[in-house]
């Protein structure tokens, strides 16, 4: 499973988007940015944590664990 992260800006508004790959199968969920953010790319500063919002959380062979009673 690989990611890509990208950050588009045109017209003075922005996007987010990470886009997963794992085999054939793709994947992608896209945000807006804030104002703060647009900003803060701008100016070439860092953004700890710019992309946690658009990360899917890992699921186990696309299965959720659960308890079973016998």
């Amino acid at each position: 499973m690989t990611r890509k992260h990208s950050v588009a800006i045109k017209n003075g508004k922005g996007s987010k988007s990470v886009e997963y790959r794992n085999g054939s199968h793709v994947s992608s969920k896209t945000k807006r940015l804030t104002q703060t953010e647009l900003n803060c790319i701008k100016r070439h500063k860092f953004i700890p944590g710019l992309f946690k919002d658009c990360i899917k959380p890992l699921r186990i062979n696309g299965k959720t664990r659960r308890n079973r009673n016998k």
